[in-house]
């Protein structure tokens, strides 16, 4: 894969999930919100496993995203 930017063919929400499936010229990904959680994967299925499964990985992921989005809307 070269390091141009690809282009956004598909976005849709996974359902029961936070996620979102995006779908690329390159393969499919998820996301939460504006945070990529899984690498590109050839599949939207890949990707959507890799998204939904429990693990730590996944629960450290979205501890940490939603830390984040705590930080940056918190009143100081």
């Amino acid at each position: 894969m070269d390091n141009s930017p690809s282009s956004l063919i598909n976005q849709e929400p996974i359902e029961n999930t936070p996620f979102t499936l995006i779908t690329t010229d390159e393969g499919s990904f998820c996301a939460m919100g504006l945070y990529r959680i899984t690498e590109i994967y050839r599949t939207k299925d890949e990707a959507i496993s890799k998204a939904t499964s429990l693990t730590w990985n996944n629960l450290i992921t979205v501890m940490m995203i939603i830390a984040e989005k705590m930080k940056s809307t918190s009143i100081a």
